[in-house]
Formats: C-alpha cells, sequence, structure tokens
C-alpha cells in the first residue's frame, strides 16, 4: 500500500462551500443573515470542531 493519502479527495467540498461560502454566494450570505442566525452558526461551527478535536488524541 502506497504510503501517499490524497486528502484532497477526502474533504466534502459541497458540505465545505456550503459551511464557507465564497465569491457571489458570500455576498449573499452576507447580506441575508442576521445576528443571531450568524451566532448560531458560528456556534456551530465551533462545537463540530471541539467535537472533531475530541476525537483526536493528541487534543485530550
Amino acid at each position: 500500500m502506497s504510503a501517499f493519502h490524497p486528502y484532497h479527495r477526502a474533504a466534502d467540498l459541497e458540505r465545505l462551500l456550503q459551511d464557507h461560502p465564497i465569491g457571489d454566494a458570500f455576498e449573499t450570505f452576507a447580506r441575508r443573515i442576521g445576528r443571531d442566525e450568524l451566532f448560531a452558526r458560528q456556534d456551530r461551527l465551533f462545537r463540530r470542531c471541539v467535537a472533531r478535536a475530541w476525537e483526536t488524541g493528541f487534543y485530550r
């Protein structure tokens, strides 16, 4: 088995672009989102990040 791992193939690009829009999608997102919705979104992303970190022994 090769030591090479194509990490770019492991990424869920659709989800990534939904969570972090770019270009015109970002402008549309930034214009329509309210303060409370933005906070909830940031909180959801942060909690997902922390949950993933707890699955990694290095961060425990």
